[in-house]
């Protein structure tokens, strides 16, 4: 079957509160990765990103990733997870939700990479296609390999002593940084992982050498933005073939598209942008939550409710949780920022997962003023579509008994006055 012919809905990963972004995905057969040399030649734009070309046309941009300090010092064994707590006072809002970013900040290293990368190192191997893919590249725009030179180059620069590189000599329109020649290979020291940067197929070094995982999206001719590559091994509760048959997401569609399609037009390459969401699991299964999900392979999975029929006996509900303990705190770090060469869309989206009770109540985090009944006031905002998207009666009696507590706790020690719920909130 043909890309052309699948031009459909994929999954989302721009939204508000746990919703994703509905991309329009072209996905077909799996195909090998093309090894695209860098031949790119740089034009002189008038503006970084000329909203006025036609749409699926991108003139190469000359951009120096900003300059920033390395970590010299910096132990991610003894690093924990930043504790993000992107949830808010009040009525439910789809909004992007995106803030800008620091260059130097663009990647984070804690004490679940070594981890996380041996989950995504087996779900890469046995997986294979179904959670690293790379399409059939436009003429003349590589971008999975412009990522994973963009990666690489900042990974090396912001822990050094954590990543070592090898380099060619520098040629120009080469991938290197500031012309000191193009790498070559790049080893992870602290598990003794090297990867070959010339050979080796570019999404899946892109997915390898980060806690993250990594998706590119180039513009096509109509204005949207269409999946390029990708490796996703550890999405938790969607599979990239899935969201490309059926991606609905609530609310997206009538809030959000428009919006969203102009951002992505319009996007600079020299702004890099951050958003958080948050959602909750039964068990802690980071690659694929099967307890609430079901096998991650059953061949109805994906489809709509309608097709399968009354009868449908596939897949039960899972049983509530029994208590706070089984269930799990799921935050993304969505990354985002235009790559100048290709003009794509680079998505890097790290992963917290963690017991909500540990999480919340055993860690200063639990200790800040307001943050249960924030929680609790968040998950009881969420409209009747938006909480069966995120599975609420699996947990929500588990989980707000929990923050309900801990909330009533706070304002009996005078910590807070029930009144406290500030619009603003620190992240």
């Amino acid at each position: 079957m043909s890309v052309s012919a699948l031009n459909v809905s994929a999954l989302a990963l721009l939204a508000a509160l746990g919703l994703y972004l509905c991309y329009r995905v072209f996905f077909s057969a799996a195909t090998k990765p093309s090894r695209v040399p860098a031949d790119v030649q740089l034009d002189k734009p008038s503006a970084k990103t000329d909203i006025d070309r036609k749409f699926g046309e991108w003139a190469p941009v000359p951009f120096d990733f900003p300059k920033f300090e390395p970590l010299l010092d910096y132990d991610f064994e003894k690093t924990l997870p930043v504790p993000y707590r992107p949830f808010k006072w009040g009525s439910y809002h789809v909004t992007m939700g995106i803030k800008s970013l620091e260059w130097e900040d663009w990647m984070e290293l804690d004490n679940r990479f070594g981890e996380w990368h041996a989950i995504k190192a087996a779900r890469a191997q046995s997986r294979g296609p179904k959670v690293v893919r790379t399409m059939l590249p436009r003429p003349g725009i590589p971008g999975a390999r412009e990522a994973m030179y963009e990666l690489a180059e900042y990974m090396c620069r912001r822990y050094p002593h954590i990543y070592h590189v090898e380099r060619l000599p520098y040629v120009e329109g080469d991938y290197s940084w500031y012309n000191e020649g193009q790498i070559s290979t790049l080893e992870i020291l602290p598990i003794g992982m090297k990867y070959d940067l010339t050979n080796d197929d570019p999404i899946w070094v892109a997915g390898q050498i980060s806690a993250d995982d990594i998706v590119v999206m180039v513009e096509g001719e109509d204005g949207r933005y269409y999946f390029q590559a990708g490796s996703v091994c550890i999405a938790g509760s969607w599979r990239p073939d899935e969201k490309c048959k059926h991606g609905h997401v609530p609310q997206y569609a009538s809030r959000l598209q428009l919006s969203m399609q102009r951002y992505f037009q319009r996007l600079p390459v020299d702004k890099l942008v951050v958003r958080h969401n948050y959602s909750f699991q039964l068990g802690g299964s980071l690659a694929w939550a099967e307890r609430g999900l079901g096998d991650e392979d059953a061949t109805w999975r994906g489809l709509d409710p309608k097709e399968l029929g009354d009868g449908f006996k596939g897949f039960q509900k899972p049983a509530p949780a029994n208590g706070s303990d089984e269930v799990y705190f799921r935050s993304e770090r969505q990354a985002l920022r235009r790559l100048p060469r290709s003009g794509g869309a680079l998505f890097c989206i790290k992963t917290i997962l963690e017991p909500i009770a540990s999480y919340l109540l055993a860690t200063k985090l639990g200790a800040e003023p307001g943050i249960p009944g924030r929680m609790a006031s968040a998950i009881r905002s969420w409209p009747d579509d938006v909480a069966q998207y995120k599975g609420k009666t699996s947990y929500k009696d588990a989980v707000l008994d929990m923050l309900d507590r801990a909330h009533a706790e706070q304002v009996a020690q005078g910590i807070i006055f029930e009144s406290d719920k500030a619009s603003t909130y620190p992240f």
